[in-house]
């Protein structure tokens, strides 16, 4: 009897230590979750008080309006000429005026609509 009563023992502790390691891990995930969070978060404060005192939106602003102010003053045909230029750039030169804009407006990644224009070609 008293064997068995070390045995259950010994179980007990077994599944007590085999609950504190798990409590651990999640733990240990939930910490890591949050330096995580506490580093994009940094990141996206840096970035916006960057762009406030930056002039890259402005820039990138003005850039993508040209083609709505030419289209108003009769420039249509220029518009669609270089706008079908622009199908034969590279790849490497899209997704460059893709991270710039992103990075301009404060965005820390290229938005999901990048692979919607590698798509059309």
């Amino acid at each position: 009897m008293k064997a068995l009563l070390e045995l259950l023992g010994l179980g007990g502790r077994i599944v007590e230590a085999k609950v504190a390691l798990k409590e651990a891990q999640i733990k240990a995930k939930a910490e890591a979750t949050l330096k995580v969070l506490d580093a994009d978060s940094g990141w996206e404060h840096m970035a916006a008080q960057n762009a406030a005192s930056g002039w890259a939106d402005e820039y990138w602003t003005a850039i993508l309006s040209v083609p709505l102010i030419l289209a108003f003053l009769g420039y249509g045909d220029v518009i669609e000429s270089g706008f079908a230029s622009l199908e034969n750039v590279p790849p490497w030169y899209t997704w460059a005026v893709l991270a710039s804009v992103s990075f301009a407006f404060a965005r820390k990644k290229i938005p999901d609509f990048a692979t919607w224009v590698f798509k059309r070609r």
